[in-house]
């Protein structure tokens, strides 16, 4: 039974509730119509789907066996890291800074997210977004 989650972020935007500290991020599916999917494998056996849409960058590196997950981030605001907006972008410093700052003032607003999967071990991915949601799969 899938049932769609309002996950529930900390004071630094990491989602805390569904947890996902140590969880194994076992799949990353592009879809179309700038769609990804991804699909985590709990401590607890519980089986999450996290839909990213209107995906406008994105940039997953080291996908290994196990993919083992510290944190899952998502800005909306303007508290967002710089220096992550800029790598994802792949912008040097002073270069491109209409784009920057036109991305950073939709971040700010709210009509972007940065989504960034920080790893304990293997896949590192960030994702510049329109919305995301969590389905719980089982």
């Amino acid at each position: 039974m899938k049932e769609i989650i309002n996950p529930q972020l900390n004071a630094e935007y990491v989602i805390s509730d569904p947890g996902f500290h140590d969880a194994n991020l076992t799949k990353v599916e592009l879809l179309p119509e700038e769609t990804v999917s991804l699909l985590f494998v709990t401590l607890s056996s519980a089986v999450y789907e996290i839909i990213l849409h209107g995906v406008k960058h994105l940039n997953c590196t080291s996908f290994k066996e196990g993919n083992t997950v510290f944190e899952i981030i998502a800005w909306s605001s303007k508290e967002y890291p710089l220096e992550e907006l800029r790598n994802l972008l792949n912008l040097q410093v002073g270069k491109s800074v209409t784009y920057l700052n036109d991305v950073a003032k939709k971040i700010e607003k709210g009509n972007l997210t940065l989504f960034i999967v920080n790893p304990s071990y293997g896949c590192e991915l960030v994702c510049l977004c329109g919305s995301y949601k969590i389905i719980r799969i089982s």
